[in-house]
């Protein structure tokens, strides 16, 4: 367990009342004696035994037998003996109480074998460790008949009938104890039989409440973590009436118990989820801790401080309280942990910030919006919140649509038939339209500006289709209405600026008109400027309020808004809107030269309606020597060209940031405090790489075989499903590059077909740059693959063994997996038969041609090649008939695969089967799980 934070925090918390709760008499009398050679064992040690550590959550005793050993060494430093420290500690100075029996035994031996490092005939003497187990109580009805306690004690006894459930969160009432005595008193009666085992249980019970309602000097735990929704009703229930404010999570009730729990000036140390510090809904709680505890320290440890409990979700913080009202005076010490990984880590760096620790007066935080507690908020920052605006009176973020479905009603655009999704509609108009699917904000990912566009939902007749599912769905009985899901229905389609919800780095984007949003892809909101609210959620300034804010993974809504907005001049608006633009069209530019954007034109190395490579010999100048090639081709000058744009672009994107990030630190008043300069690896656009920009312009050509592109017209041409070659040349009448003929394009290790993947491609590469430097491009395209040997061949064990695989990686949105577009015709590891298909074109007869058009003829290739090599091998020498034989078992395994596969495409034929676009690739990939390679 990682409790050496808390623990350090309760060593902190102990020492502190054991040297300062002295009075003044007592110091200088011990000051006194010191001077005449006495020892102040009787005064120090009468401080000592009055101090009494409780743990009311002890499970297994880690913080007791961490108190036992402070315990030991301050009493061995007053003169104590070894032997007689142990009973003096557990009898006077330590405490436990836990609701789980094993639990409590596992702390009682703890605390017992620590005892005998000190002492070696400890277990002789009859001393105990004192941990309490907490039983329920319970009654059988008419048990308590004719007592007060069963007329006024409900509360009491349903308390305790769950005391495994409650344990040391009940607080008992002034009155709970008279109640119980009273209840003994009139139970007491020798003469009847049956009553002693009632009197048994009213004395447990006016045990417990005796330690209950105690007061302790020090308390220190680590509470249990349970969020409200884990909750049985019995505890649902209990916890919204006794711990209002704090009922969401079982650790933070603790918190309120424990302080009721302090003597006057004692102290509360404890290690909780960190929620309380800024949650809205706890406001009230952090009102009257504030208010009524100082607060002597905090340690805000972030996510990782339990070495057994990975991820960001559990995020928490340690803290020392003392039992008093604070004063204008007093300011206690702060630091953040974030940034340390891991138990020792925070330990580590806890111990070493101790004297470098951030001083605060908490009547600051009562400053800050809903009280919030923020350690690392600087004097500029803390202003902002007291003198700006909250960020939601000019702009307010809003939640959207959860599905309570996903894989039943989004889809990755790319999945569906293209005129089937509504892009770019207003309001009025996306309602009333026959458009099924229409664009969808989910928040994956870090991108700035623009894109991310990758989801679609189906929304058909206003979303006719998922309403009804929201109320019937059987998951979810709660939603009687689907207004419970959709929140905000009434801004989905209307201009805003949607952000990443989840992450450590803030990155927002604009829409445009449109969209629909997702909980964890909020839209904002605009009543100013929408390019100057762009350019400010976009500045390091917003990151640093919004994650001051809220330290979870994931961003409230109401932490966003909450963050402080002070409007620019009317010279800095102006430049901001200029930066903005810029910004926005440089991230678009680049999202759109990528084929997954549905604005996706022509790949940028084919895309010469913008550059001629013969037009940029300055830029390969530059570059070009360290390409490495004797012969340069037009491809290689196409990339030059490329890298030298991706690397303008790439700095003016950075340059624009960082200037914002200058204009808003100008305007909070925060320079030196934020950092001006933008990573790289944040700037959003990509550099250009030769091996990635390749394999996207592989991918591109493929498209262009399949019909989905050409080179001849912007965009998607065959994107919707069933598309035919005569569909194709409707739109593109006289194509300089013909796509294939029926979207079937075998992946073979020889040239057998005419129309295999290597030698269009080869086409392709003469369509688009001609074939006075076709060579040169090929080689170009190989060596950029990272292969050896002879271009074709290079580019041809590509297309077999990996073009699947980086189309896969391609088509994949996280969160969603793989969802490719171009599906693989896969016999086996032998690589008997393979070939590419283009989903959208797929019609019912298409297995029924691959086998009869591709299998078959295949098939008779490796028979014939076989027969060919059996004629020649007698005849053959040593050297030769070694090769031959190898090859005969390589052509033998295959084609035993491909006959294996032959009955399995030809069972899968004879059914004729449709699919239906809309029910995305994980649905209809599963249909032909047989025969397509695995997605992995």
């Amino acid at each position: 367990m990682g409790v050496s934070l808390l623990t350090t925090a309760a060593t902190a918390a102990y020492t502190y009342r054991a040297t300062n709760a002295l009075p003044l008499y007592a110091l200088k009398r011990r000051k006194a004696q010191k001077q005449r050679g006495f020892r102040a064992k009787s005064t120090y040690g009468h401080c000592i035994k009055d101090e009494v550590l409780i743990d009311p959550c002890c499970g297994s005793g880690h913080i007791l037998v961490y108190a036992f050993d402070l315990l030991a060494r301050m009493y061995e430093e007053r003169g104590y003996s070894r032997r007689e420290i142990p009973r003096l500690v557990l009898e006077r100075n330590l405490t436990g109480i836990e609701i789980d029996r094993r639990a409590g035994q596992l702390a009682s031996f703890a605390l017992t074998m620590k005892a005998c490092e000190y002492d070696r005939r400890f277990l002789s003497r009859g001393v105990q460790p004192d941990v309490t187990v907490l039983e329920p109580v319970r009654f059988e009805e008419g048990e308590l008949a004719g007592t007060d306690l069963l007329l006024n004690g409900h509360d009491l006894l349903d308390a305790f009938a769950h005391l495994d459930e409650v344990g040391s969160l009940y607080v008992p009432t002034e009155g709970d104890l008279a109640l119980v005595e009273d209840a003994i008193e009139a139970k007491r009666d020798p003469s009847d039989m049956f009553a002693s085992h009632t009197v048994a249980e009213l004395e447990r019970m006016k045990s417990y409440l005796e330690l209950l309602s105690g007061k302790f000097s020090t308390v220190a735990t680590n509470p249990p973590y349970m969020k409200s929704g884990n909750f049985n009703d019995w505890m649902t229930a209990w916890s919204t009436q006794n711990y209002p404010d704090s009922k969401s999570d079982l650790c933070i009730c603790f918190v309120s118990a424990c302080t009721k729990r302090a003597l006057k000036n004692g102290c509360v140390s404890m290690i909780t989820m960190r929620s309380w510090m800024n949650v809205p809904t706890m406001e009230p709680l952090r009102t009257n801790v504030l208010k009524t505890q100082t607060m002597l320290s905090l340690q805000d440890l972030g996510p990782h401080a339990f070495d057994s409990i990975s991820g960001e979700v559990v995020s928490t913080a340690v803290f020392v309280l003392e039992n008093s009202e604070p004063t204008d005076s007093f300011r206690g010490s702060y630091s953040n942990l974030w940034a340390a990984n891991g138990e020792a880590q925070k330990r580590a760096a806890y111990l070493a910030s101790i004297n470098e620790q951030r001083k605060i007066n908490q009547h600051s935080f009562l400053l800050q919006p809903a009280h919030s507690i923020y350690t690392d908020m600087s004097e500029a920052e803390a202003m902002a919140f007291v003198e700006c605006r909250p960020f939601e009176e000019v702009a307010y973020s809003k939640p959207g649509m959860q599905t309570s479905d996903n894989e039943r009603f989004l889809r990755i655009w790319n999945e569906v038939s293209f005129r089937k999704v509504g892009i770019g509609l207003d309001r009025e108009i996306a309602l009333k339209s026959a458009y099924k699917w229409f664009p969808y904000n989910k928040g994956i990912g870090y991108r700035k500006w623009y894109g991310n566009n990758n989801y679609v939902v189906n929304f058909a007749n206003a979303g006719e289709e998922i309403k009804y599912w929201l109320v019937h769905n059987p998951k979810d009985p709660k939603t009687k209405h689907w207004s419970r899901n959709m929140r905000n229905y009434d801004k989905y389609f209307l201009d805003g600026l949607t952000y990443t919800a989840i992450g450590n780095d803030f990155s927002a984007r604009k829409n445009g008109i449109g969209y629909i949003f997702d909980t964890k892809g909020p839209t904002i909101f605009c009543d100013e400027n929408e390019d100057v609210i762009c350019g400010y959620i976009n500045s390091i300034v917003f990151s640093r309020f919004s994650r001051v804010l809220n330290k979870q993974l994931t961003r409230s809504n109401s932490a966003i808004n909450a963050v402080p907005y002070k409007a620019p001049s009317s010279n800095q608006q102006l430049q901001i809107i200029n930066l903005v633009e810029q910004c926005v069209n440089l991230a678009k530019h680049d999202w759109d030269s990528c084929e997954t954007s549905w604005d996706f034109k022509k790949h940028p190395l084919v895309d010469f309606g913008e550059f001629k490579p013969e037009h940029h010999e300055a830029a390969f100048i530059d570059k070009g020597n360290k390409l490495g090639s004797q012969s340069v081709g037009a491809l290689e000058r196409a990339w030059v060209s490329w890298a030298s744009r991706c690397d303008d672009r790439f700095a003016q994107l950075k340059s624009n940031e960082e200037e914002l990030n200058r204009i808003f630190t100008g305007i909070y008043h925060m320079e030196g405090e934020v950092p001006i300069e933008v990573p790289d690896d944040k700037v959003s656009v990509r550099l250009a790489d030769r091996e990635l920009d390749i394999k996207s312009l592989v991918s591109y050509a493929v498209g262009c075989m399949m019909g989905r592109y050409s080179l001849d017209v912007d965009g998607l041409v065959l994107a919707d499903q069933g598309a035919t070659l005569q569909d194709y040349l409707a739109k593109v009448p006289d194509p300089t590059f013909m796509p294939d003929e029926d979207g079937i394009i075998p992946l073979t290790d020889v040239e057998y077909f005419h129309d295999d993947a290597t030698g269009l491609f080869v086409d392709f590469l003469k369509a688009a740059y001609g074939e006075k430097t076709l060579e040169e491009n090929l080689a170009f395209v190989a060596e950029s693959l990272g292969g050896e040997g002879a271009p074709r061949e290079v580019i041809r064990d590509y297309f077999r063994n990996q073009f699947f695989a980086d189309h896969c990686k391609t088509y994949s949105v996280t969160g969603s997996g793989k969802r490719p577009i171009y599906w693989l015709f896969d016999s086996g590891k032998k690589g008997g038969f393979r070939a590419l298909f283009y989903m959208h074109r797929y019609t019912p007869d298409l297995l029924a041609r691959l086998r009869t058009d591709y299998v078959h003829p295949q098939q008779e290739r490796y028979r014939n090649q076989i027969e060919h090599i059996d004629e020649v091998l007698p005849t053959a020498d040593r050297r030769e008939a070694a090769r031959l034989k190898k090859e005969r078992k390589k052509l033998s395994d295959q084609l035993a695969e491909t006959n294996a596969y032959e009955e399995k495409v030809h069972h899968l034929a004879d059914q004729m089967i449709r699919i239906d676009l809309d029910d995305g690739v994980k649905h209809n990939y599963a249909l032909f799980q047989d025969v397509l390679a695995k997605i992995k």
